[in-house]
């Protein structure tokens, strides 16, 4: 019976203060829901444009927009404009040991068909590890760039909304 009366208190104490789960903003200008549109990929890395469209998506729903599949609220669109990868530790001479692999985006947020916000150049980066077996470096690469997507899906959201 305490047990219930404690629990009724903390729910009602965290209720009163006006205690909310951080991660919720809201879109300018009353939109209420968002279509993504499918990334378009100018890199020569072939469907990574799945990672970031997917992460970006995720992002808006795990923060608690509605996604809309037929067009009709504002539309996201973004652009890969670079992937570049560079060497930045060797265990030889001629061999890498880490690489760390760096992506560029573009994101915009069209409501009504005007541009509403615009953010050119997001870009992150990480780290993988090179191993002598080429898939498993490949994979430490597919890897990298979905750590980047989730990361530039967050600042995506943040600067697209009133988060930001």
């Amino acid at each position: 019976m305490k047990r219930e009366i404690l629990f009724i208190f903390i729910i009602l104490f965290f209720m009163g203060c006006g205690y909310k789960f951080s991660g919720t903003a809201t879109l300018p200008q009353g939109i209420s829901g968002v279509y993504i549109k499918f990334f378009e990929n100018h890199s020569a890395d072939t469907g990574i444009e799945n990672s970031f469209t997917n992460s970006l998506i995720d992002e808006f729903t795990r923060r608690g927009t509605k996604i809309d599949s037929s067009k009709n609220d504002a539309i996201i669109s973004g652009i890969i404009t670079s992937v570049s990868t560079e060497t930045i530790s060797h265990r030889g001479p001629a061999v890498s040991n880490e690489r760390r692999v760096t992506v560029s985006v573009d994101i915009k947020l069209i409501y009504n068909e005007k541009i509403i916000r615009n953010k050119s150049g997001i870009s992150d980066n990480e780290t993988y590890i090179v191993s002598d077996n080429k898939l498993v470096t490949e994979q430490n690469r597919a890897y990298a760039i979905k750590t980047i997507s989730k990361r530039i899906a967050e600042r995506a959201f943040n600067s697209l909304t009133d988060n930001f």
